[in-house]
């Protein structure tokens, strides 16, 4: 009589659904939520194990500005070999904040053009508060007629 005992050792790791074309780019932190679950990863041994996802953050969450967050995704079969799925959100804020419509006085000497209260703070596309930065003046003045302008920049 003959045995043979087979002692196999999985070398080979699981393969996670393909994340080639798994990003997007949005404006605002809020909007790079939890994509949808990418399904189960494929083993030559079984389904693997899947965890996640893990969420990395650079720079770290704020209400706007740029950077990236992304998903992560772990797939490991039984002996610890590993695939990872990324989905990876790109942050690029293109939109500039409105300012408060201008504003203006007509009045009969310069010395009657006061610095005018500072206008109020505005909120940018994704919900963050922007105080106005300022004022630059600017005075053309000839034969005792003339404008002052006084100039608050708004940059989120």
């Amino acid at each position: 009589s003959c045995s043979v005992e087979l002692d196999g050792v999985d070398a080979e790791a699981p393969v996670a659904p393909d994340d080639s074309a798994a990003s997007s780019t949005v404006e605002c932190f809020s909007a790079a939520t939890t994509p949808a679950d990418p399904g189960d990863g494929t083993d030559n041994c079984g389904i693997p194990t899947k965890s996640g996802p893990v969420i990395l953050n650079t720079p770290p969450t704020n209400t706007c500005g740029e950077g990236s967050r992304s998903y992560t995704w772990t797939y490991e079969d039984a002996e610890g070999n590993s695939d990872t799925y990324v989905y990876t959100y790109t942050i690029t804020d293109n939109t500039a904040p409105v300012a408060p419509a201008d504003d203006g006085t007509t009045v009969e000497c310069i010395s009657d053009a006061t610095t005018p209260a500072t206008p109020t703070d505005v909120t940018d596309n994704c919900g963050g508060v922007i105080s106005p930065e300022g004022p630059d003046m600017i005075e053309l003045i000839t034969d005792c007629e003339g404008t002052r302008t006084y100039t608050w920049t708004y940059t989120d």
